[in-house]
């Protein structure tokens, strides 16, 4: 995500419009056990599971969240498991298993969709719309491609230079902690902006319940792009 923080604080596809971030996929997976069924119960969900990578990287790009308003609801009362020993195995869904969310950033807005109804799709994880141009990839995970348009010249590719042992951006966290501790520094991310995105998910849910915008009694304060 660092490497998007940099493209927009350079100012590569001019002020920020709009953003658009999803995570879709199925409820279960090859090797999904019964032991998970937690995944479908009161406060778990879509949201809770795979939403919060796709918010906090909304959030470190374009800052806090003034309002959200949103759309929850459960669309496939139960999923079977359909593959490995507990094949067949039938899971009942007490969670919102499909939630859709407006966030009002104060100067632009964004959305985000998030389901377990969705057995594939070709989107792209998350798009940023500026004034210049766009920015298109998935900045939760490391060493990925950012696809880039400007308005001057079209659509480029812009590769990770520095290579992670890993992908999964949340396993460089840990190693960025570890680091953190033992030289005594400050890291990037903070407990106040993890605080703010899990404010932005349960205000989700509650605007979903009333039917209406409701503010965020959260912030946090970016990181400075280096």
């Amino acid at each position: 995500m660092q490497c998007w923080q940099h493209l927009l604080s350079q100012g590569i596809i001019g002020r920020a419009t709009f953003a658009r971030a999803q995570l879709l996929a199925p409820a279960t997976w090859d090797g999904f056990s019964p032991d998970q069924a937690w995944y479908f119960g009161a406060g778990s969900g879509p949201l809770m599971d795979g939403g919060v990578y796709a918010l906090a990287a909304l959030t470190g790009l374009l800052g806090p969240v003034m309002r959200v308003s949103a759309m929850a609801g459960t669309i496939i009362s139960e999923h079977v498991i359909g593959h490995g020993p507990a094949a067949g195995r039938r899971l009942l869904t007490e969670v919102e298993d499909s939630v859709h969310l407006h966030l009002d950033f104060g100067g632009l807005f964004a959305a985000l969709d998030v389901s377990w109804c969705v057995q594939a799709s070709r989107n792209v994880t998350c798009e940023v719309y500026g004034e210049n141009g766009t920015l298109s990839g998935d900045p939760t995970y490391a060493n990925t491609p950012i696809h880039i348009f400007r308005t001057d010249n079209g659509w480029t590719v812009e590769e990770s230079t520095a290579r992670w042992p890993r992908d999964d951006d949340w396993v460089q966290g840990v190693a960025h902690l570890v680091d953190c501790v033992r030289h005594d520094t400050a890291p990037v991310n903070s407990a106040t902006h993890a605080r703010h995105v899990l404010d932005v998910m349960l205000t989700a849910l509650r605007s979903a319940r009333e039917g209406r915008a409701l503010a965020l009694q959260t912030t946090f304060s970016p990181p400075i792009t280096q």
